[in-house]
């Protein structure tokens, strides 16, 4: 279809990459840093059909894959380190998710299993530390620990909204918020349907648990 507009407009794909430009972009992509001189004089030397294929898979086995790519998924996540508000304490343990989120990517597991994971591993394998590690994912976001008691139920329903816009944005694509407060015309999404979906999450609670996970 695309091709068929270009010839329509009297107009003409761009003539494939050379091999220097079209290895600088798939290190780029999926590294995030350039080759090195050595390994572009190794695939400017192998002349085979499946040259482009080999480096492709060599760079999916690399660590560095993983380590590159998750940090999309931590950006959708809202992982950070620090807690954020007005004290900003250190999150000494939260290199944990992360670890996960890199693992994840560089063992290739299905999405689906990604996805389950992080919104209940702890309850599909709680035996598993890296499934229960996974559920960073509900508390990743701002930490307020500065509250009195008068302020205690407010700041639950604020972290019970976080779980659930995070959730709603990064697997539906969908900004749910709103609906906490009021109904939009348009959204598919009203209160009802966002205070059910809130309230699968009404026993959860971020807690810091001892660990032993393997490495790699």
């Amino acid at each position: 279809f695309v091709l068929a507009r270009l010839e329509n407009a009297s107009l003409h794909p761009a003539p494939p990459a050379d091999k220097p430009t079209w290895l600088r972009r798939v290190y780029l992509d999926m590294l995030g840093l350039p080759p090195k001189l050595h390994e572009l004089d190794d695939f400017l030397a192998d002349t085979s059909p499946h040259a482009k294929a080999k480096v492709v898979d060599r760079l999916l086995a690399s660590p560095h894959y993983g380590e590159r790519w998750a940090r999309h998924w931590l950006d959708v996540a809202r992982f950070a380190e620090r807690d954020g508000v007005e004290m900003d304490y250190d999150r000494k343990n939260a290199w944990g998710y992360r670890d996960f989120v890199i693992r994840s990517l560089n063992h290739d597991m299905p999405f689906d299993q990604f996805v389950r994971l992080q919104l209940a591993g702890d309850q599909l394998e709680p035996d598993d530390p890296w499934s229960v590690v996974a559920t960073g994912f509900l508390v990743a976001g701002v930490e307020n620990r500065i509250q009195t008691r008068k302020d205690f139920v407010q700041q639950r329903y604020d972290k019970l909204d976080d779980f659930t816009s995070t959730t709603g944005t990064a697997l539906l694509g969908l900004t749910i918020g709103c609906a906490r407060c009021h109904d939009h015309k348009y959204d598919p999404i009203g209160q009802d349907e966002y205070y059910r979906f809130t309230a699968a999450f009404a026993a959860t609670v971020s807690a810091t648990r001892l660990l032993k996970t393997s490495a790699g």
